[in-house]
């Protein structure tokens, strides 16, 4: 499976534990719009991996002694769960071990259905909910400077860095993570201002990983984005939907409250980072409004935080209720939701896409605005390096590309033939030579010099000759020269032009105009000329001078006369 390159339509898929719901959406330049929206309810348990495994066996498993319905931050996690995995997790056991089923059903008739409706082969991107992740707080406690937000660096330094966040990882839980599915979001310091980390890992129950590996054995091909998580995914929201206001101002305190039908996450975001989340499996969208401002409050006298400046909320259902209740729960803080930075439906859609898709359509938004997550969100992504690696794919290329490799092609293929050819000339040269004997053509040297130095002598002759016919043609006689002279001038000096000429005796008589008085002087100046009269004009109401000029002819020998007379010379010597 590769990785294509076009973005013009992104379909955003989010699991959950009843239903796949995908959101496609297209980017226009009024911002994402949602062209079509589906839920697909998921299948039952895979019955060919069933039948290869036996009987299913249910086990009771936890998550921890103390509070069973809360998977903190900073717990150490592990593959439990408060509730019966076989009936809470859409997991299957096979030959004994608990292995997630998949949802390679619904993503195939999701595609399909896009495919039938003209929007063939879409970038696909996914999001993993909180209840198939494991979240672990790293402290990294070395040289490295503590700060708000590491400097985005190179990929081969950030390879080395989360190397070594790993090594802290292994070293601080005994949890079990997969190392090609783990990533690092920044947090702020501790108090120390020690630099915090939180590890995402993916647990065993996490589907759309094993869902690819087999559209990939089936050679289905499908262009994988980027796989999100749920918590990188609303951080990076809520940066960009802050960006205008938080310019130029130390960001405020936000909280953030995400209440969705398999669990609530709560995120406390401080100076633009995240401080501290939590993902609470007993506390749902079914739940009323009051309890989740209750979990709240009692998280503040837990973690000993005030009240924040703003809280964020999105919810799958019941928003308008929630915002209400955080209001009165919260007076001093401002409350709003952060749906409005989310694609909108299509004016000929009819109706909004469901809320539990609000992670697909988070993700999509993230992708078009954000894919290499430099500027509002993450550089993370869930998706195995190894397994599907990016590669050319045809739709890469416009079709512009086709004529130009052409032309490259043939204009190569020209200039090869072309040395080919001179290289067979000059070879058939060099043969040729080879044939005379190298002693001739040593002893004829002298002759070869001399003739030609006589043939340099002979063309220095020529050349004299042809100069001396150059100037009996063209301006050999006074009266030509004169002309010559005169229409070389005008050109020279601006504002003059000949309208007559005419030769009187031994003078050539001019007539014509001039636009300044200045430039009829400086060219009766160039000429040697006497100016016999001059009178004032107008032409299309411009001041004009018109005048009469007497200009001397030359006297002088031809050319060609004089070439005569010192040849006659010469010969009288």
């Amino acid at each position: 499976m590769k990785l294509g390159s076009s973005k013009d339509l992104v379909l955003g898929i989010a699991v959950t534990y009843r239903a796949v719901h995908g959101v496609l959406v297209r980017d226009t330049p009024n911002g994402p719009e949602v062209v079509r929206h589906f839920d697909r309810p998921r299948s039952a348990t895979d019955s060919s991996a069933m039948e290869s495994g036996g009987s299913a066996q249910q086990e009771f498993h936890y998550v921890e002694d103390n509070d069973p319905d809360v998977a903190f931050a900073s717990a150490a996690a592990d593959h439990s769960s408060l509730f019966l995995s076989s009936e809470f997790s859409d997991t299957e056991v096979i030959n004994g071990e608990v292995a997630p089923s998949t949802v390679e059903i619904e993503l195939t008739d999701i595609l399909d259905e896009c495919a039938e409706a003209g929007y063939p082969d879409p970038y696909v991107v996914f999001c993993v909910g909180s209840t198939d992740l494991d979240y672990h707080e790293v402290f990294v406690r070395g040289k490295a400077k503590p700060g708000d937000r590491p400097a985005k660096k190179k990929k081969s330094k950030k390879r080395h860095e989360s190397s070594k966040l790993l090594q802290h990882l292994a070293a601080t839980t005994d949890a079990k993570f997969n190392p090609d599915q783990t990533v690092f979001v920044p947090m702020t310091p501790s108090e120390e201002r020690v630099p915090r980390y939180l590890a995402i890992c993916a647990r065993g129950s996490e589907i759309i990983v094993p869902t690819l590996k087999r559209l990939a054995a089936r050679n289905r091909r499908i262009n994988v984005g980027v796989i999100e998580t749920e918590v990188s995914l609303l951080l990076g929201t809520v940066r960009r939907l802050v960006a205008d206001s938080d310019d130029g101002r130390t960001p405020p305190t936000r909280l953030l409250v995400r209440v969705g039908a398999d669990d609530t996450v709560i995120m406390l975001i401080e100076g633009g980072n995240l401080s501290h989340v939590e993902s609470l499996r007993s506390i749902t969208s079914f739940d009323p409004a009051d309890t989740v401002c209750s979990r709240i409050l009692l998280l503040q006298d837990e973690h000993g935080f005030a009240d924040p400046d703003e809280i964020l909320v999105l919810g799958e259902e019941n928003e308008e209720s929630l915002t209400r209740r955080l209001t009165e729960f919260f007076e001093e803080s401002k409350v709003q939701s952060i749906r409005e930075v989310l694609p909108r439906s299509a004016d000929d859609l009819d109706e909004e896409y469901s809320r539990e898709a609000t992670l697909a359509a988070a993700a999509v938004v993230r992708y078009l605005y954000d894919p290499a997550g430099k500027t509002h969100f993450e550089p993370i992504s869930l998706l195995p390096r190894k397994l599907f690696r990016r590669g050319p794919r045809l739709d890469q290329f416009k079709w512009q590309t086709v004529p130009l490799m052409v032309l490259l092609f043939a204009t190569s293929l020209f200039f090869v033939h072309r040395y080919i050819r001179q290289s067979q000339e000059t070879q058939a040269l060099n043969d040729k030579l080879a044939e005379y004997p190298a002693e001739l053509i040593e002893s004829n040297k002298g002759d070869l010099q001399a003739r030609i130095d006589s043939i340099q002598a002979v063309s220095a002759g020529y050349i004299q000759a042809l100069a001396v016919l150059d100037s009996i043609l063209v301006g050999s006689d006074k009266w030509s020269r004169a002309m010559e002279r005169a229409s070389a001038e005008a050109a020279a000096v601006p504002g003059i032009w000949i309208e007559t000429w005419e030769q009187e005796g031994e003078s050539l008589e001019l007539i014509g105009t001039a636009t300044n008085r200045d430039h009829l002087v400086r060219y009766a100046t160039r000429m040697d000329g006497i100016i016999k009269s001059m009178s004032f004009g107008e032409i299309r109401e411009q001041p004009v001078f018109k005048f009469t000029m007497d200009v001397p002819l030359p006297h002088e020998l031809p050319a060609a006369a004089q070439f005569l007379r010192d040849q006659a010379e010469q010969s009288g010597e």
